[in-house]
């Protein structure tokens, strides 16, 4: 239990800021002068403790349970150096009930137990020869239930020897099960406390050199409450209070025997109570005089004597109990003056109403009255727990109520009866009292207790078994009043539905509770997992009873605790397997049969099929036996049943599994391709384009393959949608110009398709070019049958004057002129490939043969073709170099300037690339 401390002010210390780091913070607590945790003295002298501190300021604090004695013995300094304060306190004539721990803080420090940084205590033992103990003689004390509580055996000198015993139990300072540690500058301190165990009377006693004191104390343990009755101001005297006049409120409540509460007043004028006008009389308790009851009503009283304008107001009256627990009331008090409309409203009796256990019983009605005193008259309107009004309800709940509201007589008043109490009529009810100017409301409450009841269920469960690793939601639901709480356990089982001797349940938190107060009920969810079998339980609990409810929670990891587990339909040729599980809660064997045509079953056995291995293949929770085909065949097509046995032998449940096997096909595109193997033209870059091409059969699936020029497509512009099947172009430009394949396999074969792609920009340049060759060509016959003239010329010449010279030589015949074209090599390290047009016919138009390509420059004995299109040279798609060499060797010149070398693949070599043209003799 904390130790609690007065504060002791005695100076006062000038504030003084102390600049500080916001990243560091030093600690640097009060230095008490001697430093030692305690200081023995002795009686009929004086002590001065000494502190010194920072810029902030230090001061003491004396025990709580200091005396006035003490106080007036007191007298403390605070002296100033530096940066440095010094507080003295001095304690003169010092006596044995002295002793106790003195503190030094930090000024400012506003709870001491939890800022130990600015603390530093000494505890003062006051030696006296006559008193062992700081306290002596018997003493009643109350304690809490569950709470913490000291037994202050406080010893005057520290080599005094202390015991403690209880009655009728012997010594028990030293025994572990009653929770009890002695401290000496605490006391005995029993955390917690136990009704059972520490009720009763204790002696502590002290020792020392042949002296002997002692303290007994008779503790009485209060049991921990939960909750306390609102308390109920009676208004009696308060109907018609005027200026001048005195009037009296009385604040009561009812609660049982063995709880302790009290009653405190707050009033809307405070400077009444130091005007001497309040008067708050001495408290009264009495017992309940109903018989078979435990109960009492404490009372406290509260008189204003002639009150005025300023006593007007709401008075609030505030029931604490043992436990702490509080509640309040509030009532209105109006001051009146002549000929003034009032309205005032009060009740006799008990506002909360208790029914439950054998009191609770159908025909015996409760009812609430309030008298009114009001004008004009008001109207009268009565809330039930809800909240809506009681008049509206349907019809049928209207016959649990009963609403009589009395006006014109001596004794105006309202009266609510219930009939047929049951859970649902608990609560919180209200009237509400109102006039043309004044509005009164009165509160009251029905509790009914009732045993808890539990309902429980999971979520999306059948009945059987849970599945291992899947997470299950459980929800339990204990209605009651007061309302229950829900827990939730599990228990261990070795055997299915056999518990018995297993480990006890352990809690569960993972759960969120919620309360919907209207109905007494409180929900709970748990969400678990299921890893291990046991007993799922659910507990709720109120001040009455607790009731429990289970769900075995039996686990498997196989579906419903016996499945078939493999493919229906299996490809001719591949390897699968039929597994059948069954738990181990429910069955100890499995057993494979195949359905024949006969119409029996025919246990399968690897001895009769090659083609089939049988394995087993076991868990903690279920055994499985697999039937493992090593190549699927027609002859495997069929019904295959799997039965599980139980203890005893017998069959108790089976499965079938129909099994289909598909035989292998080719694969084939549909005819519903948009590739034919001829040209697309692409109007505009912009307008992109789409080819399809649609699997029409193949068993496996086919393996779908997009190629352009005979490389894969990796074009950030094109995107391969619908499973393969359709390969999408958003932006066309040269780069994306070719042969574009679409490829499809299995195990069985292949099939492909083609389309050559071509921008329309690329044909009109085609175009341009094949209308000018046959001017160029005119223009360099003209220029070759001139240098043919001039060398026939110059030859001539020279033959007269060798006539002339010497004997006549016939010249050797001259080469034939020529014209060639050599294409710049483009060298960009990778190609080893050269791809040759060649036209050996010397057509204008190349045939499909005219196109070769060749290793390193070398032709192949067996060169692969391709057809050649009209417009510029195409690669074939399986080749691995973009440069083809034309040369005018083997193309009519009028063919020459239209089959230039183009590279589809390097950026910047996509434009034409010039040739040099050389005459050759």
């Amino acid at each position: 239990m904390p130790y609690k401390f007065l504060i002791f002010v005695l100076g006062f210390i000038a504030p003084f800021t102390v600049a500080r780091s916001p990243r560091y913070v030093p600690y640097d607590p009060p230095r008490v002068i001697p430093n030692a945790e305690s200081q023995t003295v002795r009686a009929a002298t004086s002590y001065t403790f000494r502190c010194e501190g920072d810029g902030r300021g230090v001061t003491w604090i004396i025990p709580s349970d200091a005396t006035m004695n003490l106080r007036s013995r007191l007298k403390l300094t605070h002296i100033t150096r530096g940066n440095r304060h010094i507080s003295s306190l001095n304690i003169s004539d010092l006596i044995y009930t002295d002793t106790g721990t003195y503190i030094c803080v930090y000024n400012g420090t506003r709870n001491i137990e939890q800022a130990t940084e600015n603390v530093t205590s000494m505890h003062l033992y006051v030696s006296d020869d006559a008193h062992l103990l700081k306290k002596s003689g018997f003493e009643f004390l109350r304690a809490i239930q569950s709470e913490a509580f000291v037994i202050k055996c406080l010893p005057t000198h520290p080599e005094v020897d202390i015991i403690l015993e209880k009655e009728s139990v012997g010594r028990v300072d030293n025994r572990r099960d009653y929770f009890i540690s002695y401290d000496p500058r605490v006391g005995f301190t029993i955390n917690p406390v136990m009704l059972d165990i520490h009720s009763g009377t204790f002696k502590c006693g002290a020792t020392h050199r042949g002296k002997v004191d002692e303290y007994t104390a008779s503790l009485n343990v209060l049991v921990k409450t939960s909750f306390v009755p609102r308390p109920h101001i009676n208004k009696t005297l308060t109907r018609h209070i005027s200026v001048g006049k005195s009037f009296k409120l009385s604040c009561s409540v009812t609660v049982d025997l063995e709880v302790l509460v009290q009653l405190s007043w707050r009033t809307p004028n405070s400077k009444s109570r130091y005007s001497g006008r309040l008067e708050e009389p001495n408290p009264n308790s009495r017992n309940l005089s109903m018989g078979g009851t435990h109960l009492k009503i404490v009372e406290q009283s509260l008189i204003i004597h002639d009150a005025t304008l300023d006593d007007q107001g709401s008075y609030e009256c505030k029931v604490t109990d043992h436990s702490k627990n509080t509640q309040t009331t509030r009532e209105f008090v109006h001051i009146l003056k002549e000929e003034e409309s009032y309205l005032r409203i009060y009740y006799d009796g008990y506002q909360t109403i208790e029914r439950g256990g054998v009191e609770l019983k159908r025909d015996d009605p409760v009812q609430w009255v309030v008298h009114i005193e009001a004008y004009p008259k008001p109207n009268v309107t009565w809330f039930g727990p809800d909240g809506k009004k009681i008049a509206e309800y349907g019809r049928r709940k209207r016959k649990d109520f009963a609403i009589d509201t009395f006006f014109g007589g001596p004794n105006e008043r309202t009266m609510l009866q219930i009939k047929n109490l049951a859970i649902d009529k608990a609560g919180n009810y209200s009237v509400r009292v109102q006039n043309e100017k004044h509005v009164k409301v009165e509160h009251f409450e029905l509790v009914i207790s009732v045993e808890p009841k539990v309902e429980l269920f999971v979520e999306d469960f059948y009945g059987g078994f849970f599945e291992f690793s899947y997470e299950y939601t459980i929800k339990c639901s204990g209605t009651g009043s007061p309302t229950p709480d829900v827990n939730w356990l599990f228990q261990s089982c070795s055997s299915y539905n056999n518990c018995e001797g297993s480990e006890n349940a352990k809690v569960l938190t993972n759960f969120n509770n919620r309360i919907r107060e209207v109905v007494h009920t409180q929900d709970s969810t748990l969400k678990i997992v299921a890893r291990k079998s046991g007993r799922v339980i659910c507990q709720s609990c109120n001040s009455l009873d607790c009731e429990t409810k289970i769900i075995p929670f039996f686990v498997t990891d196989i579906k419903n605790g016996f499945n078939i587990y493999g493919p229906s339909k299996v490809i001719e040729g591949q390897p699968f397997e039929l597994t059948c599980s069954a738990s181990i809660y429910n069955f100890t064997d499995v057993e494979w049969f195949k359905h024949e045509v006969a119409g029996e079953d025919r246990i399968i056995s690897p001895l009769t099929d090659a083609n089939l291995l049988i394995t087993s293949r076991n868990s903690e929770l279920s055994f499985s036996k697999v039937l493992r085909f090593k190549n699927a065949s027609l002859s495997d097509h069929g019904r295959y049943y799997c039965k599980a046995y139980s203890r005893d032998g017998r069959i108790r449940s089976a499965l079938h599994a129909d099994l289909t096997i598909l035989p292998l096909e080719l694969p084939k595109i549909s005819m519903d391709t948009n590739m034919k193997g001829e040209r697309s033209v692409v109007e505009e870059p912009h307008s992109g384009h789409e080819f399809y091409c649609p699997v029409y059969q193949g068993r496996p699936h086919p393996k779908i393959q997009w190629t352009l020029n005979g490389l894969n497509i990796s074009s950030p512009r094109a995107q391969i949608l619908e499973e393969g099947q359709l390969l999408k172009l958003n932006y066309i430009t040269e780069v994306d110009e070719g042969l574009y394949v679409c490829s499809i396999s299995n195990q069985v074969g292949a099939a492909r398709v083609n389309q050559v792609l071509i921008l329309q920009s690329s044909l009109d340049k085609d175009f341009f070019y094949s209308h000018i060759s046959i001017p160029v060509i005119v223009a360099v016959s003209v220029a070759l049958l001139l240098v043919a003239a001039l060398i026939i010329g110059a030859k001539l010449c020279f033959l007269r004057k060798s006539k002339k010279s010497m004997a006549w030589k016939a010249p050797p015949t001259p080469p034939t002129p020529r014209l060639t074209q050599f294409d710049l090599p483009v060298d960009d390290g990778e190609c080893n490939e050269v791809c040759r047009l060649t036209n050996n016919s010397r057509d204008a138009t190349p045939s499909e043969a005219d196109c070769r390509c060749s290793l390193s420059g070398r032709y192949p004995q067996h060169s692969q073709t391709l057809q050649y299109p009209s417009h510029r040279n195409v690669i074939p798609y399986y080749s691995n170099c973009s440069v083809c060499d034309y040369s005018i060797q083997t193309l009519p010149l009028n063919h020459m300037m239209r089959t230039l070398p183009r590279n589809h693949y390097d950026a910047n070599l996509r434009s034409p690339s010039p040739s040099k043209l050389s005459a050759e003799f």
